[in-house]
């Protein structure tokens, strides 16, 4: 597993992938999205903010809050 040094830190969207399975933050770090959650993540776009938190799963060890929408959570595991 990879891991990730800026869990809680603010970032913004820099893309999310047509299909939604890949986010991309403005640090450049990439996010593959757990397919139940594809269908928030394919709404969010440039600008909003993130914050990275810890998860608990083996998958997708991390969950990417928007802060924008408040009520967006999606588990995501970092490429």
């Amino acid at each position: 597993m990879k891991t990730y040094k800026r869990v809680g830190e603010k970032l913004s969207i820099r893309k999310v992938k047509e299909d939604g399975t890949v986010v991309t933050l403005s640090d450049g770090s990439r996010w593959k999205m757990r397919e139940g959650d594809i269908s928030k993540a394919i709404t969010w776009y440039p600008t909003q903010h993130i914050i990275v938190m810890e998860n608990d799963s083996d998958i997708y060890p991390y969950r990417l809050k928007n802060l924008n929408t408040f009520s967006d959570v999606a588990e995501a595991s970092l490429l």
